[in-house]
C-alpha cells in the first residue's frame, strides 16, 4: 500500500490503473489520469520499457471506457514523441490554457471553442468556473435581503 506523498513508480501506477475497474460502479462518471506520461518517463527504466508501459497503461484505460462505456480524461506532461499514442488513443484532444477570467478550453482540432457544458434540464455551466465564482460573490449582496424578488414587474406583467 502507498503512504501519502509517497512517489509512485512506473510499475505501480500501472498496477493502480489496472485496478480501476474494481473500483468503478454505476455512480461512476468519469475516470480522470493526470500526467499518465508522466510515470512513464522515468530513467530508471530500460529502453522502450516506459512506452511499453504508457501503451499498457493507455489500452487499460480504453478497455475501462469501453466496458463501464464512461469517458477517460487524460492529461499528459508534455506534446512530444514520447506523449503521442496519448493523442493517438483519444477520441477528443481539448487544449487547456490559463487566463486571467479562468481556464479556457479550445478543441484539438480548432474548430470551436468550449465555452459551456450543458447539464440536465438544458441549462449550461461556463467552462471559467473561478471568473464566475467571483461575479456571483459581488452580486449576491446585491439580491440577498427582506422583501427582494427575483421577479421584475411592469404593468401587471412579470
Amino acid at each position: 500500500m502507498l503512504q501519502r506523498g509517497e512517489e509512485v513508480k512506473p510499475f505501480q501506477h500501472l498496477a493502480l490503473i489496472e485496478s480501476v475497474p474494481e473500483l468503478v460502479s454505476d455512480r461512476t462518471e468519469l475516470v480522470v489520469v493526470p500526467e499518465i506520461d508522466g510515470r512513464y518517463r522515468d530513467d530508471d527504466l530500460l529502453a522502450g520499457e516506459g512506452r511499453e508501459l504508457l501503451l499498457s497503461a493507455l489500452a487499460a484505460l480504453a478497455r475501462i471506457a469501453r466496458e463501464h462505456e464512461i469517458p477517460v480524461l487524460v492529461t499528459r506532461v508534455a506534446d512530444d514523441e514520447f506523449g503521442r499514442p496519448i493523442a493517438h488513443a483519444a477520441s477528443r484532444e481539448l487544449h487547456c490554457r490559463s487566463t486571467p477570467f479562468g481556464p479556457r478550453f479550445l478543441t484539438g482540432d480548432g474548430d470551436g471553442e468550449t465555452l459551456v457544458y450543458p447539464v440536465d434540464g438544458g441549462a449550461s455551466v461556463q467552462t471559467t468556473l473561478a471568473f464566475w465564482k467571483r461575479v456571483l460573490a459581488a452580486r449576491t449582496p446585491l439580491y440577498d435581503g427582506p422583501g427582494l424578488h427575483q421577479e421584475v414587474t411592469h404593468r401587471g406583467s412579470n
